[in-house]
């Protein structure tokens, strides 16, 4: 509580809660503080929930991976799928990622600090070169640039992670990964299905966001 009081006294207007990482207890728990912190200080101080978005990651992986540029790597459609033939195999969080790319597509990892090129679909894996070798860990983040990738605008933990927010009364609800207008039109619409008043914040996060950035303005708080 002394954190968060001295925090606001320098200016603090917006404390955001992460749920990519945050459970719905210590949420409760996190508003309340924030609330009876603003309240001693006598400054209104608002509340942002960042919902964790749609996005495709690797799986476990128990020791990182170590890949050389030229080498190549299966993404697998589940974590039982064995190597093959002594390529290293990660699993995928989004088993239709198979269905939905090409040979040649450029696959971005871990925020781009590794990069593959899909060399060929297989019936359970993408098989890819290292383009930009790297360390393979756990859960790295894949993006595909130029590609529509169909995932739904909310997950069921966002659906669950948004509920909470809408109960402990936050006042902006911050939604990852937009990629089309539609994204915040779905969000809004669960808001107000749910009689939130709170506002949205689109974060632009690849390729396909930046091309619909004109109307994703148009739709966002």
């Amino acid at each position: 509580m002394d954190v968060l009081r001295r925090m606001i006294r320098k200016g603090v207007d917006v404390c955001r809660i992460n749920m990519a990482h945050a459970s719905h207890d210590w949420t409760l728990k996190a508003v309340a503080a924030v609330r009876e912190a603003s309240e001693a200080e006598g400054v209104g101080v608002s509340l942002l929930m960042d919902i964790k978005g749609p996005e495709v990651r690797t799986g476990h992986v128990d020791t990182p991976v170590e890949l050389a540029k030229g080498q190549f790597i299966d993404l697998t459609q589940s974590a039982e799928a064995a190597p093959d033939g002594g390529i290293p195999a990660v699993d995928i969080n989004y088993p239709a990622l198979i269905d939905e790319v090409d040979v040649g597509d450029v696959l971005l990892i871990d925020s781009g600090l590794m990069r593959f090129e899909v060399e060929e679909l297989l019936i359970d894996r993408l098989r890819c070169r290292v383009v930009i070798p790297g360390s393979m860990g756990s859960r790295r983040h894949i993006n595909i640039p130029g590609k529509k990738i169909n995932l739904p605008a909310m997950t069921e933990k966002d659906v669950a992670d948004a509920k909470v927010g809408i109960e402990a009364g936050v006042d902006f609800f911050a939604l990852s990964f937009v990629r089309e207008a539609s994204d915040v039109v779905e969000l809004n619409q669960f808001l107000n299905d749910h009689g939130s008043l709170a506002k949205v914040v689109s974060k632009i996060e690849d390729q396909s966001g930046i091309a619909n950035l004109g109307e994703i303005i148009e739709v966002s708080d």
